[in-house]
């Protein structure tokens, strides 16, 4: 990460020290609170130093997002644009300066989730066998990703007394929502089978776990990247296909109803077009 000059600012608030302010009020995540420094440090090379309240302008920050049009997707100048306004919304209602007028839209495109297919489970399921025992663990894993939906990170930390066909005790760390995900009996078994409170916890440093993930999709014949949040997907999409939306979102421990167009892949599911009911004095009615 590019470092960025900190200058004496003649008291007034850094952007870094409104964010601190803004992580600890909103109780934002570790996760949440360091995209929103990530933008901040990039507004700050853009001006070339610690950006500070008095940069919040309409025009600074417009051509800040201008200026990452060659560099970053639509999708992350979008993420920038939201993280810098909810900012510069909570600095504005603190004092520090004037409240956004008209800045440079930044349209993310529409999500293109993709899902693979069951039958690339089993055949991901059946190459752990190629891997000795490193495939021990990743087919406990793959099962008890793609049965629960849980997200890697929840994963991993799941403890043993929570394990069972219902997951007991568990709130996504996301939204610290609670979440009963299921699981079948045989991968209960094989995941209490493993030793330690946390047995799902990856036995290896990140480098070695995605070269596993990268070696074992090549012997599968699987296309594509992705690993546990690539099998969240797939679940959904296949319990979208059989069962509908509802039960997809159900899976995945969603409230939100714009939150399934980031999981569900459309080249499997359609939606389900319905037809209302014939009139009465239709012609269809009086040949009844």
């Amino acid at each position: 990460m590019d470092a960025i000059r900190d200058v004496d600012c003649g008291g007034i608030m850094k952007l870094i020290e409104i964010a601190d302010q803004y992580v600890l009020i909103r109780n934002l995540s570790r996760g949440a609170a360091y995209l929103m420094r990530w933008s901040v440090r990039s507004f700050g090379r853009h001006v070339g130093r610690a950006p500070t309240a008095a940069d919040l302008t309409d025009g600074a920050v417009s051509a800040w997002l201008a200026s990452l049009a060659s560099t970053a997707a639509p999708a992350t100048r979008a993420e920038h644009r939201t993280h810098l306004l909810s900012l510069w919304r909570f600095a504005a209602r603190q004092g520090y300066c004037q409240p956004p007028g008209d800045i440079r839209r930044e349209r993310a495109p529409e999500p293109q989730p993709e899902a693979w297919t069951v039958e690339d489970v089993g055949r991901l399921l059946a190459a752990c066998d190629r891997l000795g025992a490193d495939g021990d663990y990743l087919r406990t894993e793959i099962s008890a990703a793609y049965e629960s939906g849980i997200r890697k990170s929840d994963l991993h930390g799941l403890r043993r007394d929570q394990i069972g066909e219902t997951i007991s005790g568990y709130r996504m760390s996301k939204t610290a929502w609670p979440h009963e995900p299921r699981l079948r009996p045989e991968t209960v078994a094989a995941i209490l089978a493993r030793e330690g409170t946390h047995p799902l916890a990856c036995p290896w440093g990140p480098r070695k776990y995605r070269r596993l993930w990268a070696r074992l999709r090549q012997l599968a014949g699987v296309e594509g990247r992705g690993g546990c949040q690539r099998l969240r997907r797939t679940g959904a999409t296949w319990i979208a296909v059989r069962d509908g939306l509802d039960a997809a979102r159900g899976y995945l421990g969603h409230r939100s109803q714009e939150m399934i167009r980031c999981y569900v892949d459309r080249r499997y599911y359609r939606p389900r077009g319905v037809l209302p009911p014939v009139p009465r004095n239709s012609q269809q009615g009086e040949q009844a």
